[in-house]
């Protein structure tokens, strides 16, 4: 039987009824447990290294620099003059001031670089949202949406993650050129991981009243892709097999 929005209602609302009913019960402990993925992004993944990336603060600016490009005086944008930080300026105008975000780019060789981050939420719940509603907003147009699944070396069942197929403000869309591709999953205590942001919210509430508060993650992996279906995906896939198992935090006790 195919569901309709108000049978999703429905269970959602049964859903917190039930976990209200057990905090009510049970009680619930207090304080906020940290990001169930690792923070240090590794200097090396197989074949690809990383580097450091720097991004203008100027609001008529705001271009982004390989950190080793920069030269005198340190933490000044060669273009404007302004001043360079580790995270964007739409980032620190949107995300609230407890958010942490990590990022790097990956590079192997003369290949397409590989930018990873990871944002991980603080106290207020506006620190993770779903990439569709600020993606817009950086000048690219999202043409494609549906989860892949990546198969994951020693892992019975692969990494499912939502690929957003992109396109650079209204230009032509080139079927055998490359185009920009994001990938991205949430992260939570006990192995829990979806590529959907309704299952994320459901799980967080539960946690929040009837376990503890944690420090959701998000982890998005973006590329351009070569737009031939034999070879679409094919780096990402193999950079996630070895990227994963680097940033996944073990879990202890079972949280």
């Amino acid at each position: 039987m195919q569901s309709t929005p108000t049978t999703r209602y429905l269970i959602l609302a049964g859903l917190f009824a039930a976990a209200l009913g057990a905090a009510l019960l049970w009680g619930r402990p207090r304080g906020i447990a940290g990001p169930a993925v690792r923070l240090d992004l590794p200097e090396r993944v197989g074949e690809w290294r990383a580097e450091e990336i720097l991004f203008c603060q100027d609001p008529q600016c705001r271009k982004v620099f390989n950190a080793d490009r920069v030269e005198d005086p340190p933490g000044t944008c060669p273009a404007c003059g302004g001043e360079l930080d580790h995270v964007s300026l739409a980032e620190k105008q949107t995300l609230p001031s407890d958010t942490v975000v990590r990022r790097t780019r990956y590079r192997r060789g003369h290949g397409e670089p590989i930018t990873v981050t990871i944002v991980v939420s603080g106290t207020q719940r506006s620190s993770l949202h779903r990439p569709q509603w600020c993606l817009p907003g950086h000048g690219v147009s999202i043409v494609g949406t549906r989860v892949v699944e990546i198969p994951m070396p020693g892992r019975e069942k692969p990494l499912r993650a939502m690929r957003l197929d992109l396109r650079p403000g209204n230009t032509p869309i080139n079927p055998g050129g490359r185009r920009p591709v994001f990938l991205y999953w949430f992260v939570g205590p006990a192995g829990r991981e979806t590529p959907r942001h309704l299952q994320r919210l459901l799980w967080m509430a539960w946690y929040d009243l009837v376990r503890s508060r944690y420090r959701w993650a998000y982890v998005a992996v973006s590329t351009d892709v070569l737009g031939v279906e034999n070879r679409d995906m094919r780096e990402l896939r193999e950079f996630l097999a070895a990227f994963y198992p680097l940033i996944r935090k073990r879990e202890v006790n079972g949280q």
